[in-house]
């Protein structure tokens, strides 16, 4: 009798494992498409581009469909070390760049990213070192839409000059763009920046942390270093929902003369303007008000 008990469990325990193997194939079943060149996984009926038959070069577009089944993400390392890369454009519908998606593509010079995307990996597009213009179009069309920059997504991209980051990107990691030594521009929805973000950017001159109406109940914050040594920085407005800024944010940006700052601000970390000459722009009696008292920090009071 007992030994039957054991041997029916045994078949069972079989037959559990073979229905478990063959619900994983369906789930996820790796393929090469058609044409023979794009590698893929296919994943209830949705495809993560894994690879490339051969190694591309040029300008590479992501297609919307591969074999009849919608494109939704873009792997892991699925285009690492293609360094004779020179512009992608990811076609709408792709919602997620995985990690090092991109990495170490020395010659890309220019990605267009679409709205659709809501989700840009850690290390997706690091030291690509020949990339100059960024655009994560992420729109108010899509308001319940949340995306984010993963860490060191852009680190080390040191020709980029232009990013412009949508709306609809709601984090930016730690040392996004770090060392992007010849950035000039960011213009940032509001959002969390993650720290050291931008750290050691020293062409930057401008930054603009946006506020807007589409997305009232957003809160963001500047983490620890996010502008540390961005020494051309001269201008910073930073928009309503921006609620904290972190440790040295803005530490050794010794050209920044002015720093426009919400009435939603509640917090100011350690030595956030250390080693700058700067002008606080504040709305009467708020928070950022009384810290420039406090730390002897010239300011001027604005009433809109």
């Amino acid at each position: 009798m007992c030994k039957r008990f054991l041997s029916d469990i045994i078949v069972v325990m079989l037959v559990a494992f073979l229905i478990l193997s063959v619900a994983v194939g369906v789930a996820e079943e790796e393929r090469t498409d058609a044409s023979g060149q794009w590698e893929y996984l296919l994943n209830d009926g949705s495809v993560t581009i894994t690879g490339y038959a051969m190694k591309p070069e040029g300008d590479l577009t992501i297609p919307t469909e591969l074999d009849g089944y919608v494109v939704g993400s873009i792997g892991n390392m699925a285009f690492a070390y293609c360094d004779s890369l020179i512009t992608v454009i990811i076609g709408e519908g792709v919602t997620a760049i995985g990690d090092e998606a991109f990495y170490y593509c020395s010659g890309l010079t220019a990605v267009t990213i679409p709205d659709s995307v809501t989700s840009i990996g850690d290390q997706a597009f690091y030291e690509c070192s020949w990339l100059t213009t960024v655009t994560i179009q992420g729109s108010a069309a899509f308001p319940d839409r949340e995306g984010s920059i993963g860490n060191m997504a852009f680190a080390f991209c040191s020709n980029l000059t232009t990013v412009t980051i949508g709306e609809s990107v709601t984090a930016i990691g730690d040392e996004a763009f770090y060392y992007c030594s010849s950035l000039t521009d960011a213009i940032i929805p509001v959002a969390h920046i993650g720290d050291r973000a931008f750290y050691e950017c020293s062409e930057l001159t401008t930054v603009t942390i946006q506020d807007s109406a589409t997305f009232p109940d957003r809160e963001g914050s500047i983490g620890d270093q996010a502008f540390y040594g961005c020494s051309e920085l001269t201008t910073v407005t930073i928009g309503e929902g921006v609620t904290a800024i972190g440790d040295e944010a803005f530490y050794y940006c010794i050209g920044l003369t002015s720093v426009t700052i919400p009435a939603s601000l509640t917090s100011i970390g350690y030595a956030a303007f250390g080693a700058c000459e700067v002008t606080l722009i504040a709305k009467e009696d708020s928070f950022a008000e009384q810290y420039a008292k406090e730390n002897e920090i010239p300011y001027r009071l604005v009433t809109e």
